[in-house]
């Protein structure tokens, strides 16, 4: 095990594991190391320096939601971009985790950043995605005007149209291929 996790990821096939169903589950190596111990985001990075965290949730590989942590109103929220009767109880659920992910910190590792934090729930007014595939574009224009308004509250007021959504992703494919130098 130790020698496996000791190399760089590949794509070679470590094990083959029988399911009850007849089936069997290929473990390729890149996956077998997921299980290699780590220290991701335990120890080196003090929250304390920020006043928030944005980020996007991948759901079952075919949908997206928006992550934004807001330190100074200490509010988690977790945004749907479509229309979502859950979307409180998701942020809620959120901020439950964050406690726990803190208070694992400060047993751990002695970190206090954020741990005092009372963290709850809330819910961003926004708008809809109005198509089946456009939650990805949706979630990247939140960050955005979440970002840009920030410490403030952001107003999320774009379109969602198909036709415009057709048009950010074109818009966003220039600007990566600008960024790099293409």
């Amino acid at each position: 095990v130790t020698e496996l996790w000791g190399k760089r990821d590949t794509e070679v096939v470590v094990s083959v594991v029988p399911s009850q169903l007849g089936n069997n589950y290929v473990i390729h190596h890149s996956e077998f190391n997921t299980l290699r111990p780590h220290q991701w985001l335990v120890g080196e990075t003090d929250f304390d320096n920020y006043k928030a965290i944005v980020s996007f949730i991948n759901i079952g590989n075919v949908h997206w939601k928006f992550l934004y942590i807001s330190a100074a109103d200490s509010t988690v929220y977790v945004v749907d971009p479509a229309r979502s009767a859950i979307e409180q109880a998701d942020s809620d659920n959120a901020a439950k985790r964050l406690r726990e992910y803190f208070n694992m910190r400060r047993i751990c590792l002695g970190k206090t950043d954020w741990v005092n934090v009372k963290w709850k729930g809330g819910v961003l007014e926004h708008p809809f995605q109005r198509d089946g595939s456009s939650c990805g574009v949706i979630v990247i224009k939140m960050a955005k005007a979440v970002m840009e308004a920030f410490p403030k509250k952001a107003e999320m007021s774009f379109g969602t149209a198909p036709r415009l959504m057709a048009d950010e992703r074109k818009h966003l494919a220039l600007e990566l291929l600008e960024a790099s130098g293409v």
